[in-house]
């Protein structure tokens, strides 16, 4: 083999960075050395002869060989602008203190239209590489950025401007007619072009100008728009309002270059061009003021607010059969000359909106007809109007015609029990307000009034006394009322009274006209009876055992199959006597409201009855039974009971949201429990989350997970979350009913806690169930090496950003590939990496480089950080993206 060691040493880097000092012991100068010049190298022994004679041969261990280093570079260029005919020289050195700098490749490109490039060279001994480009005829002119770059490992940038002729191109205005009453915007479009290079010009500022037509008097500021900059294809394609300062007319549109590129005046003058003109017509509709009149009277819209409420008026009155004139004077609203040739509508608001007659106005703006009165138009205030484009006027009339109120429903026979105290039941009456041609009257309002034979007696009634119309603009109206405590158990007549009120505030023109003359009332056919029924009791048995008032898990109602034979027993009282000859006892489910049973009272019953009850068709689950007693056409409730069949029902269900975000999410399960299409009440649901291998998962659902069906309907509804310790996946969701029972329906309730029908459950429902990651700046989230003049950027600079990458349930997230980015205001990206991995803290940091490509301002830049489970390296399914930016 050949011998071979290892030396540590000394050495400096470059001539003059070792010191030197006398040294008094030795008598001579003597080498201080520092930490920095210490050095190590290998040496091999190449022998000279077979004796054993040779040299110790020296070599440096290159850090290139076990890395390429760490390296800079600076570009340079004696051009920085000019005309064509000149060479731009360019220069990089390359430079570094671990590798050596020579026999480097160093790329140079334009940087323009995405990059073209225009030499390589290798460097000398000292790092540095030199090109000449030629500024000729195929250099477009405007600004060139330059860029150098040795491999991936160092670049620089720098640039000149070629200075040269240049045309802009105005292709289109389009439309080239604005109508500013429908829209202010145009679009303009068009190039800019180097014609010596026939190249198109990127990045280049052009100006849009506004000038009269055939001058060159121009606008300032015509355009929200006057600035805009050519793409990447030297097209401009703007879509621009032109400002309200412009007034109708005819101009032209013109397109200027002034020798800036992205707003910045490079060639200020030395480069400009104007472009050719297209023609651009600014136009609106015109205005007006519409004079309407009705029979010669002007009506007062819009100077008073409410013509209904002052007697002065003297708005007109007519009967059927009657004519009216309708006339109107246009003007223009701006100058007030005559509108001529204009098309005049006249129209009937209060009958439906509906076009009477359209004219066309005479050389003095004015138009007229004549509008008959006839069956088909409502009693009371009429609003009309007249329109010009889109321009309206109103006023009203009133038609002067008898009015009537038309029953159309009411409680029969209308009684009130009182025996149950307050708040007693409440009888129903429906009407409809309308005239003698049965036209509907709209915006109106009924009073409600009670009288005995004696008198008034309208202080019984419960309020609100006035009602309503049940929606606005009808003419229907539905009364809800009972009586008082303390109103006498006695027959009253109910009266409703119209009183000439009409609310047309929601109208066009707002009004609430008070017109006593047209005033008119009405009584329902039958009298109000208010009566005490507690003088009757019923005693109830079921299978021999006394109905209860509370059933529960001690006390349960009776639990039938379907067929079994329900007994029912009951023993009627009335005023302590036996259940008088002719009266009738009927037990009725009140769910589904029919009879199951009924019998007559004879004089040997003595007041006692069995009724039995087959249950073959009744529904599975809970029945509220009541037991009813009628005497002399009189007919009320006085008893009832529970009782249970026990069978399956049908549970349907559907989800609102199939992908459920834990910890965020709010989703609702809803559906109906029946059976053989009856809505269910009183059973009880919960909702069951099961993994995909049917493992009960439920922990993990927040918010209440069981519900009682009230609703007539049968419907349920749950709104839950999913907890953040969930983990996330694919999951069914079923509704299950469980058996339990629990409802109450007047004097009686039940709860039964624990199971006492079968239990049935819906089909799976399948949700996917995602995580929410968060990032979290640490600390600022960012700062760089130097420390210096926080709002600038500074070249060659290094930049941390770093931060933590957590879970919705704030544990981290390790061992994943988060993208951090530079970005522009505008959202083009400087630099990135989407190669960041966190740590086993959930923790990550990265660090760039500054250079030449970052803006001068850190305020022009946004710090991007994010995560996207299934990009970047990541494969996390139902898993939710993150993204922050730092400020």
């Amino acid at each position: 083999g050949v011998p071979s060691r290892f030396v540590d040493g000394y050495r400096s880097v470059s001539m003059g960075q070792i010191d030197e000092i006398y040294d008094s012991q030795e008598g001579k100068n003597a080498v201080l050395i520092k930490y920095k010049h210490l050095y190590n190298w290998a040496e091999v022994f190449i022998p000279t002869d077979i004796t054993g004679n040779g040299y110790w041969i020296q070599f440096d261990i290159e850090p290139e060989s076990a890395s390429q280093g760490q390296f800079s570079l600076t570009l340079n260029s004696n051009f920085s602008s000019g005309y064509r005919g000149s060479v731009a020289n360019l220069t990089a050195i390359l430079s570094s203190l671990e590798s050596s700098v020579a026999n480097r490749t160093i790329t140079f490109t334009d940087l323009l239209s995405g990059g073209t490039t225009i030499g390589q060279m290798l460097t000398d001994q000292n790092g540095q590489a030199s090109i000449l480009v030629d500024i000729n005829n195929s250099q477009v002119v405007g600004p060139h950025p330059i860029a150098a770059s040795f491999s991936t490992l160092a670049s620089d940038t720098t640039s000149y401007l070629v200075y040269g002729d240049i045309d802009v191109k105005l292709l289109s205005v389009n439309p080239a007619l604005v109508n500013r009453s429908i829209s202010n915007s145009t679009t303009i479009q068009g190039y800019v072009m180097d014609p010596i290079a026939d190249q198109r010009v990127e990045n280049a500022t052009v100006e849009f100008v506004l000038l009269r037509i055939g001058t060159n008097n121009s606008f300032a500021n015509p355009f929200d728009t006057i600035y805009t900059e050519t793409d990447s294809n030297g097209n401009f394609n703007s879509i621009t309002n032109v400002d309200p300062s412009v007034i109708r007319g005819n101009y032209e549109v013109r397109v200027d270059f002034n020798g800036s590129w992205n707003r910045i005046p490079l060639a200020l003058g030395f480069m400009s061009n104007s472009s050719e003109r297209i023609g651009l017509n600014v136009t609106e509709d015109f205005t007006y003021k519409l004079l309407f009149s009705i029979n010669g009277t002007p009506t007062k819209h819009p100077f008073d607010p409410d013509p209904g409420d002052d007697p002065a008026n003297n708005l007109i009155n007519v009967k059927r059969g009657d004519q009216l004139n309708l006339s109107v004077i246009v003007l223009d609203d701006v100058t007030g000359t005559p509108g001529s040739g204009e098309n005049v509508d006249f129209y009937d608001y209060t009958n439906g909106d509906v076009l009477i007659d359209s004219k066309i106005t005479d050389s003095n703006g004015n138009a007229w007809m004549t509008y008959n009165i006839g069956n088909s138009n409502k009693s009371g205030p009429t609003l009309v109007y007249t329109q010009v484009n889109s321009f309206r006027n109103y006023s009203y009339y009133i038609v002067n015609e008898s009015i009537g109120i038309s029953i159309t429903s009411y409680s029969n026979p209308p009684r009130i029990d009182i025996s149950g105290g307050a708040p007693y039941p409440q009888f129903n009456i429906q009407c409809e307000l309308i005239d003698v041609f049965s036209n509907p009257i709209n915006y109106s309002y009924l009073d409600l009034k009670m009288n005995d034979s004696v008198g008034d007696t309208t202080s019984y009634l419960t309020t609100p006394l006035s009602v309503n119309p049940i929606s606005l603009g009808s003419n229907s109206f539905n009364f809800d009322r009972s009586v008082n405590v303390g109103t006498p158990n006695n027959n009253y007549t109910i009266k409703l009274e119209f009183t000439g009120i009409f609310d047309l505030s929601s109208t066009p023109y707002s009004s609430t006209f008070n017109i006593s003359y047209l005033y008119t009332s009405t009584e329902i056919p039958k009298q109000l009876m208010v009566w005490d029924s507690s003088n009757v009791i019923i005693l109830l048995d079921i299978e021999g055992i006394s109905a209860k008032t509370i059933y529960d898990d001690f006390n349960q109602p009776e639990l039938y199959n379907r067929g079994d034979i329900a007994n029912f027993e009951v023993l009627i009282t009335q005023s302590s006597n036996p259940a008088p000859t002719g009266s009738i006892v009927r037990l009725k489910d009140a769910y589904t409201n029919t009879y199951l049973n009924s019998s007559i009272f004879s004089f040997s019953d003595n007041g006692y009855k069995q009724l039995n009850v087959n249950t073959s068709t009744l529904h599975s689950g809970l029945h509220y039974i009541e037991v009813e007693f009628e005497y002399n056409s009189i007919a009320n409730i006085y008893n009832s009971t529970y009782i249970v069949i026990n069978g399956p029902v049908s549970i349907s269900s559907s989800s609102d949201d199939n992908a459920i975000q834990r910890n965020f999410d709010t989703f609702s399960i809803t559906g109906t429990v029946i059976n053989d299409t009856i809505a269910l009440k009183g059973l009880q649901v919960e909702i069951i989350l099961l993994t995909k291998s049917y493992f009960n998962a439920s922990g993990n659902i927040t918010g209440v997970t069981t519900d009682f069906i009230s609703d007539v309907g049968g419907t349920y509804t749950f709104l839950n979350q999913i907890s953040a310790n969930c983990p996330q996946g694919e999951y069914l969701i079923i509704i299950n009913f469980t058996g339990r029972i629990q409802h109450s329906d007047g004097p009686i309730s039940i709860n039964l806690s624990n199971p006492y029908m079968i239990s049935s459950n819906s089909s799976p429902i399948q949700v996917n169930i995602t995580a929410r990651t968060i990032i979290i700046k640490d600390g600022n989230g960012f700062h760089t090496e130097s420390g210096l003049e926080p709002t600038l950027w500074i070249n060659t600079d290094i930049l941390h950003v770093y931060g933590n990458l957590t879970w919705d349930n704030s544990t981290k997230i390790s061992n994943v590939n988060v993208s951090v980015s530079i970005r522009l205001l505008n959202g083009s990206i400087i630099t990135s990496n989407s190669s960041v991995i966190t740590n086993s803290s959930g923790q990550f940091n990265v660090f760039f480089v500054i250079d030449s490509n970052w803006p001068a301002f850190r305020s022009q830049t946004e710090i991007w950080v994010e995560f996207k489970p299934m990009a970047y390296g990541n494969y996390l399914p139902y898993v939710e993206e993150a993204s922050l930016k730092f400020n």
